[in-house]
């Protein structure tokens, strides 16, 4: 089986492009053309540059593969609102989607991330503030097969981040 990483020189990607490798796969490395993928050549994996707001280029770097793992994160450099961190991320999930539809992407697994905001001054669950993505154990797998699109939940408890 043909797997692609995107996103796989990052905290969660790197590990799972070694998981795929020592399964016995065959290993597609999708990264930013800025990323140090060199750092990845031990895996023996094929390489491809691809942003993820270039439609065209991103449908080239999935093509022909049998399943992607979409491990690539948004970290920001600037605190801003939760809603807008969840909106950039609504934004970044759609281009990649669009993208897997075109090039006939039959597997993808999404490897998530949490928003972990500071608590309210009065104690209650926060809103406002500085936020930091935080990784967690969950992940949702979607399936298209010849239809439509069917999710499925794959789990684990996910990790609680304090402040």
């Amino acid at each position: 089986m043909k797997l692609a990483v995107f996103g796989a020189t990052g905290l969660l990607g790197h590990h799972a492009a070694r998981a795929i490798k020592a399964a016995g796969h065959q290993l597609r490395l999708i990264h930013r053309p800025s990323s140090r993928i060199e750092r990845l050549a031990y895996l023996g994996a094929e390489c491809r540059a691809a942003e993820l707001f270039d439609h065209a280029e991103l449908c080239r770097a999935l093509d022909g593969v049998d399943g992607v793992l979409f491990c690539a994160g948004h970290y920001p450099s600037q605190p801003r609102r939760w809603q807008d961190e969840v909106a950039c991320a609504l934004d970044q999930s759609n281009h990649f989607y669009a993208a897997c539809l075109a090039a006939e992407v039959p597997r993808i697994l999404y490897v998530g991330a949490a928003i972990a905001l500071p608590r309210h001054p009065q104690g209650g669950p926060g809103t406002r503030g500085c936020s930091t993505r935080a990784c967690h154990a969950g992940a949702i797998l979607i399936c298209c097969a010849n239809g439509p699109w069917t999710s499925r939940l794959a789990s684990r408890p996910a990790v609680v981040y304090r402040w």
